[in-house]
């Protein structure tokens, strides 16, 4: 009888951390995306950051570009039956990376990355986001 209710402990206890957090797309470190600047090339980006998650079709020479990655985890809390409603909440990550090039070269480039929190239930919901200190690159518009 101890080994069954064990067992069942031991399966929820791996259900729920795998069902903890939910992820999509490749995380970028800023300081390699702080190192792409324009004029640099198609193949340095992909060596650096990889492949693309979007990318339009090329008309023109002109093609953009967009390097996705979404983060969520929510709090312990938030797995609790009937407490869930009244207490809880989640932490993420996003981070875009949008590139137009123009014949292969860089000419403008956009990079954010936010955290962002959500906490309470029903009592008290609050949703906050923020950019993350000292990685985001303002937009370019000038091509070289």
């Amino acid at each position: 009888m101890v080994l069954r209710v064990l067992e069942f402990v031991l399966f929820v206890a791996c259900f729920c951390l795998l069902c903890a957090c939910t992820s999509t797309g490749s995380k970028m470190d800023p300081v390699v995306v702080a190192q792409i600047l324009k004029g640099d090339t198609r193949a340095s980006v992909v060596k650096k950051v990889g492949e693309a998650s979007f990318e339009d079709a090329p008309k023109d020479g002109i093609c953009h570009v967009i390097y996705q990655f979404a983060d969520n985890k929510p709090d312990a809390i938030s797995y609790v039956p009937y407490l869930n409603a009244f207490a809880g909440g989640s932490k993420g990550r996003s981070q875009t990376l949008s590139i137009t090039y123009k014949n292969n070269i860089v000419q403008e480039l956009d990079f954010t990355d936010n955290t962002m929190t959500r906490s309470g239930g029903l009592l008290s919901p609050t949703f906050k986001q923020k950019p993350t200190p000292g990685v985001n690159i303002p937009p370019t518009s000038q091509p070289q």
